[in-house]
C-alpha cells in the first residue's frame, strides 16, 4: 500500500467501516446490569428538559440513592437517545458503536503523530479497533462513559501535539474545553494531565511554552476534584477495603490486565479474581517487581524508542485511577479501554523496529481477534447469556450467580433464578441481592410467605434497598394487608422519590378503599413520568371512585378513551 493511500481519507473511512463490520451483530443486543438503574428505570433521562439538572444534581444519575455519580454529558447522550427512540436498545448500541468508531479514527490520527510512519499508525488503529477487550465498552451501554471520556482525551492529545511548537490561544481554549468535557463524561478524564505531561517529556519540543498548554486542563481537573469532593471523598475516606488490602489487590491485578491485553481469549464481565489480604503474598510481590520493571522500561526506552516509551507510560498512567481509588468491582475489562491506546502504540512501535518478518503476523492476529469479537458480541446478547458466560468462567464468584439469577428473572424463568441465586448464597451467605432475587421470584410465583421471608433477609443485609422495599410492599398488597403495604411503600419513598413507588402506593390505597389518597400519588407519579398509561388508568379509576372525575375536565379525551377501554375490559370499572 503506497504512502499516498495510507495518508488519504480512505484510511479513516475504511477504519470506520471495519468497526461496523466487527460489531454489526451487537446492535440487536439488550440492556445489561447497571443500565437498569441508571437508564431504563431513570426518569431523569426521559426528558431533554432535565439537561440542566444533569449538571447540578448528581441524583439524576440513578434511581438508586447510593449510586450517585457526576457524569452529565453521559446523561445528555442518554436523553438524546431516549428522545429519538425511547428505550429501543438498538439506538443506544448504535451510539456506543459510533463512539468507538470515532475513537479508532482519533487513534489513527494520534498514532500518525506519535509513530511517524503511516503504516505503523494504521496497524495501531486496526489493533485498537479489533482488540476483543474493547467489546465491553461497545456492547455495554453503561460503559459508554469510558469511550465518551476517551474521545475527548484522545482529541486533546492531538490538539496538544499540533500546538506544542507554537501554542496560541486557540490551542489553550481547545485543550481546556476538551479537558472539561472529558471530566464531565467520567472521572477517568483526569488522566489527560499526566498523559499530556508524559508526551511533553518524552516526545515534546521542549521549552516552557509547550508546558503552558497544561494550564487549562490542570485548573479544570482541580475544579472538578473540588466540585465532586463528596463522591471522591467517600471513595477515598470511606473505602470499601483497607488501603493495604486495596494496594495488594490492585498490584495483583496488573499481571491480569497485562495478560488480558496480550491474550484476550477468556474475557468475562467479572473475572474470577479475589482480594489479596496482604502485601506479603507471592503474587502481589511479583506484581510489584513487574510494576517496577514497567516503570524502568519507560526510562530505558526513552532514548532507544521514545514512541514505545510513551506507549508503556500511557498504559500505566491511564490505568492508575482505578488502581488508586478503591472501587466495589475489583477488576473490569472496560478499564483497559484507554490503557489499550498505549498498548497498541507500544506494540506498533516495537513491530516497526522489528522489521517485516514480525509485521507479517499482524493480519493473522487481526483475523483471530475479529472472530473473538464476533463471539464476544454473542455473549452480550442478553443479561442471561453474559452472566451465564461469566458463571461458566468464574464459578467461584458469588456475584455472577446472583446476576445470572437476575437475568433469569427478566426471562421469567423463576425457578432457575432461585437456583442460581442460591448458588451465590452458598459462596457468600447473607448476600442481600441473592435474597432479593429469590423473594422477587417467589412473588412472581405467588408464593407470598416465602417471598416475604426472602425480602426481609435482603433488607436485614441492606436496609436501604429500595427495590426490596418496593417488592415487599407489592407482596403485602397481594395478600390484602394494605396497611403493611402502604407503610412499606412510604418507607421506600423516604429513601427515594421514585415514580414507580408513588404508582404502587396509589394502587395500594385504591385497593384499600382510599381513592382520595390514591389520586394524590397517581398524580405525583404522572408528574414525574408524564403519559404513562398504567398511571393514567389508575388515576381515572381513583377519580371515579372518589367521585371527583368532574373536577378534572382537563383530562378531556384521554379520560373518555380510558373509561371506554376500562369498561370493555371490566364492566364493573365504574366508567358508566
Amino acid at each position: 500500500m503506497t504512502r499516498h493511500v495510507l495518508t488519504s481519507w480512505r484510511v479513516p473511512v475504511g477504519l470506520v467501516l471495519w468497526v461496523f463490520v466487527l460489531y454489526a451483530n451487537s446492535l440487536g443486543n439488550s440492556f445489561h446490569y447497571d443500565d437498569s438503574h441508571s437508564l431504563v428505570d431513570n426518569p431523569a433521562v426521559r426528558s431533554l428538559a432535565n439537561v440542566g439538572r444533569f449538571f447540578s444534581d448528581t441524583g439524576t444519575f440513578s434511581v438508586l440513592p447510593d449510586a450517585r455519580m457526576y457524569r452529565p454529558l453521559l446523561l445528555l447522550t442518554y436523553a438524546v437517545n431516549h428522545a429519538v427512540g425511547g428505550y429501543e436498545a438498538f439506538g443506544y448500541h448504535l451510539v456506543n458503536l459510533l463512539l468507538h468508531a470515532v475513537n479508532v479514527w482519533l487513534m489513527w490520527s494520534l498514532a500518525r503523530r506519535v509513530l511517524g510512519g503511516p503504516g505503523s499508525a494504521l496497524v495501531a488503529a486496526l489493533m485498537f479497533a479489533t482488540h476483543p477487550v474493547v467489546s465491553e465498552p461497545v456492547n455495554y451501554v453503561s460503559s459508554r462513559s469510558t469511550s465518551l471520556s476517551a474521545l475527548f482525551v484522545l482529541a486533546a492529545l492531538i490538539v496538544l501535539i499540533d500546538g506544542a511548537r507554537r501554542p496560541n490561544w486557540r490551542h489553550h481554549m481547545a485543550l481546556t474545553a476538551l479537558a472539561i468535557t472529558a471530566l464531565l463524561s467520567k472521572s477517568v478524564g483526569i488522566v489527560l494531565v499526566p498523559a499530556a505531561g508524559l508526551w511533553l517529556w518524552l516526545l515534546g519540543p521542549g521549552g516552557r511554552g509547550s508546558w503552558t498548554l497544561l494550564t487549562g486542563p490542570v485548573l479544570a481537573s482541580g475544579v472538578y476534584v473540588l466540585g465532586t469532593r463528596a463522591i471522591v471523598g467517600k471513595a477515598l475516606f470511606d473505602p470499601v477495603r483497607t488501603p493495604l488490602v486495596h494496594l495488594a489487590t490492585q498490584l495483583k491485578a496488573i499481571p491480569l490486565y497485562a495478560y488480558t491485553n496480550l491474550m484476550p481469549v477468556h474475557l468475562s464481565v467479572e473475572p474470577q479474581f479475589f482480594e489479596s489480604p496482604t502485601m506479603l503474598d507471592v503474587v502481589p510481590l511479583l506484581a510489584l517487581v513487574l510494576t517496577v520493571c514497567m516503570a524502568a522500561s519507560v526510562f530505558v526506552l526513552r532514548h532507544m524508542c521514545p514512541a514505545a516509551a510513551f506507549g508503556a507510560g500511557w498504559f500505566a498512567v491511564t490505568l492508575a485511577p482505578s488502581s488508586v481509588v478503591p472501587l466495589n468491582v475489583l477488576v473490569n475489562e472496560h478499564r483497559l479501554y484507554l490503557p489499550l491506546v498505549g498498548g497498541v502504540i507500544l506494540a506498533s512501535a516495537l513491530l516497526g523496529a522489528a522489521g517485516a518478518r514480525l509485521r507479517g503476523f499482524a493480519p493473522a492476529l487481526l483475523a483471530l481477534w475479529a472472530v473473538l469479537v464476533w463471539q464476544r458480541n454473542g455473549d452480550w446478547s442478553s443479561e442471561e447469556t453474559i452472566w451465564l458466560d461469566a458463571a461458566t468462567k468464574g464459578p467461584a464468584m458469588p456475584r455472577v450467580h446472583v446476576n445470572l439469577g437476575k437475568g433469569y428473572l427478566e426471562s421469567e424463568r423463576y425457578e432457575e433464578a432461585i437456583v442460581a441465586s442460591r448458588r451465590g448464597l452458598a459462596l457468600q451467605p447473607q448476600l442481600p441481592l441473592a435474597h432479593y432475587n429469590i423473594g422477587t421470584a417467589y412473588l412472581s410465583l405467588e408464593r407470598y410467605e416465602e417471598a416475604i421471608a426472602s425480602l426481609e433477609l435482603a433488607l436485614e443485609g441492606q436496609p436501604r434497598m429500595m427495590e426490596a422495599l418496593n417488592n415487599l410492599g407489592n407482596v403485602y398488597q397481594h395478600q390484602g394487608r394494605y396497611d403493611r403495604s402502604v407503610e412499606t411503600f412510604r418507607k421506600a419513598l423516604v429513601l427515594h422519590d421514585w415514580s414507580q413507588l408513588h404508582h404502587n402506593l396509589a394502587a395500594a390505597f385504591l385497593a384499600w378503599g382510599r381513592p382520595d389518597s390514591a389520586v394524590v400519588h397517581f398524580q405525583r407519579a404522572d408528574e414525574m413520568e408524564p403519559g404513562d398509561r398504567e398511571t393514567m388508568e389508575g388515576l381515572v379509576r381513583a377519580l371515579i371512585r372518589a367521585e371527583r372525575l368532574h373536577a378534572f375536565d382537563g383530562l378531556g379525551e384521554v379520560v373518555v378513551l380510558l373509561c371506554f377501554q376500562l369498561e370493555r375490559r371490566d364492566p364493573e370499572s365504574l366508567c358508566v
